[in-house]
């Protein structure tokens, strides 16, 4: 069984190496570490079965005239909770693993969502860059951004700064 995991393993990792190879140029950073991740859950996924399946198997034991000794009754419902147990430890290991892995699906929905917050505020920064709001006001610094914005935006009031006066009347 070790020999099994440690093929499995290698081969996973091997193919990790070869599509880190081969497609390094076609695929980004973003999607090579998301399929990392879910060949990590596989593993990891593997692996608790392969445990269940050992952990489940009965040991036989051979049972000789000598072996064999007068041993007190024990109530049958001891075999009944052992039983159970088995497979109320293999329910918590597959429970706590899935739990495990919805965390870390969410903690890294949050960084994303974060990210493209993040996005978003700088990309408004840039639009805004040339201007400054007082009240109902928009105080413009840049000629370009006056044009750009006067098209998309006709309700709003615009008042322009000394400095491009100046420089229109320079230009006049």
């Amino acid at each position: 069984m070790d020999d099994k995991k440690g093929n499995l393993n290698e081969n996973i990792s091997q193919e990790i190496v070869n599509i880190n190879n081969n497609n390094n140029n076609n695929i980004s950073d973003e999607l090579q570490d998301e399929i990392n991740k879910m060949i990590k859950r596989n593993i990891t996924y593997l692996n608790i079965k392969e445990n269940d399946k050992n952990y489940l198997k009965t040991k036989k034991v051979n049972i000789n005239k000598d072996n064999v000794k007068n041993k007190p009754i024990r109530r049958t419902y001891n075999k009944f909770k052992k039983v159970s147990t088995k497979k109320n430890n293999k329910l918590k290991q597959l429970t706590k693993a899935g739990r495990d892995l919805e965390n870390e699906m969410l903690e890294e929905i949050s960084e994303r969502r974060k990210k493209n917050k993040i996005q978003k505020e700088k990309k408004k920064a840039q639009k805004l860059e040339g201007e400054l709001k007082v009240g109902n006001m928009t105080v413009i610094k840049d000629i370009s951004k006056l044009r750009k914005s006067d098209k998309k935006t006709k309700n709003k009031i615009y008042k322009l700064s000394s400095e491009v006066i100046n420089k229109i009347m320079k230009k006049k």
